[in-house]
């Protein structure tokens, strides 16, 4: 994911700059909730998370997914 701000993502509470920091937290969390606080946009390099979660959008952010 390429984000704009440096807190884009939200999990289970606490804020990281990155895609990648946000699906390593909830996967050591074992399960919660990444929400997106900036506009970011899906890369193909990109995975999703391997436990269950919600992935959701902040009060003024937007997903996008974009295929290569």
């Amino acid at each position: 994911m390429k984000a704009v701000g440096k807190e884009a993502f939200e999990v289970n509470g606490s804020k990281y700059g990155t895609w990648k920091e946000a699906v390593s937290a909830l996967e050591k969390a074992g399960s919660g909730e990444i929400i997106l606080r900036d506009d970011v946009e899906l890369q193909e390099k990109d995975e999703f998370p391997s436990v269950s979660c919600t992935i959701r959008s902040g009060d003024s952010a937007s997903a996008k997914s974009k295929a290569a």
